[in-house]
């Protein structure tokens, strides 16, 4: 078998092949929530890839003249953080599949990726040969679902205010007051690398703050898009009144396509934020592993070295 760069060519080997390949395990937050896609829906992504060639790094393995796995790789918000964002393979590949993530890690680290995230369902037959591949659990996630609804009039004017770009920073101080440090060392521990981090949310995202005493104490963030749902994001210090996250919820739920249904990815250490979004009508609709590979070496603390004379 062989590893090699996607080609346009390659198409054609998707009506043939497509079929055996498996489902597309990488979700992505574009993608959580959704049929995993097989055959013809592997068709549809190497199709995607092609158009959009200049943002994905794609690699495909084949055998003889036929495809076993499609697999890519992208940035998110920047340079620095990447994603696996297409995981499609055969079930007799074996081995391969390893060193195929691999290669994914060293397409990301010439692109300047220092770190690679693959969010994967609970119940994939991947999350071991991922951890072959040097992959290291990050969170656990559960992700939440609330069917489209009307909603009456909500006036949240005197208690969050739309985000600005000076924002940002407060706005990272609030997720180092909401992450755990293990989290934090793998996922993101400078503001550059939080920064680059963050998810892609969709065409249309609307941002809203709460903000006391000058410091960012909540943050919500929904995206949008003509066809997809909408996904909702919040971050709230873990001192602050239950109000404030209600009112965070209730804020992100008028926002986005009223047409849509709201999607919310909800790390195992956000527990008080589920709890809210169940007593709003979410209901539990599947459990992913966030995991992450670092492409290069962190130093923890400094220290003098000898030198030779």
């Amino acid at each position: 078998m062989t590893i090699r760069t996607f080609r346009a060519t390659d198409l054609l080997r998707f009506v043939i092949d497509g079929r055996n390949l498996g489902p597309d395990w990488a979700q992505t937050w574009d993608k959580v929530g959704g049929n995993a896609r097989s055959s013809s829906g592997a068709r549809y992504m190497a199709k995607e890839l092609i158009l959009h060639s200049e943002k994905e790094r794609c690699s495909v393995l084949t055998e003889g003249l036929h495809l076993k796995a499609l697999a890519s790789v992208r940035a998110r918000s920047g340079p620095q953080a990447w994603e696996v964002s297409c995981l499609s393979l055969a079930t007799d590949i074996g081995k391969q599949s390893t060193e195929l993530l691999e290669g994914l890690c060293i397409l990301a680290g010439e692109g300047g990726g220092q770190r690679v995230f693959l969010r994967l369902p609970a119940t994939s037959p991947l999350l071991g040969l991922a951890r072959e591949a040097g992959f290291i659990s990050c969170v656990h996630e559960t992700l939440y679902r609330k069917e489209a609804t009307l909603l009456p009039p909500y006036n949240t004017a005197k208690f969050i205010r739309p985000f600005t770009t000076k924002d940002e920073y407060q706005t990272f101080r609030l997720y180092n007051e909401c992450v755990p440090a293990r989290v934090k060392l793998e996922y993101a521990l400078t503001f550059d690398e939080w920064r680059d981090a963050l998810e892609p949310s969709g065409k249309s995202v609307q941002q809203g703050v709460y903000e006391d005493g000058g410091c960012v104490r909540g943050w919500v963030r929904v995206g949008s898009g003509r066809r997809s749902a909408n996904r909702l994001e919040i971050m709230v210090h873990p001192q602050e009144e239950t109000g404030v996250w209600q009112g965070l919820v209730s804020w992100g739920l008028h926002q986005g396509n009223p047409e849509a249904p709201f999607l919310a990815l909800i790390p195992d250490h956000q527990s008080s934020l589920a709890l809210i979004l169940e007593k709003k009508g979410f209901v539990r609709v599947g459990q992913y592993h966030l995991l992450v590979k670092s492409t290069s070496v962190r130093v923890k603390e400094s220290a003098l070295a000898p030198v030779n004379a």
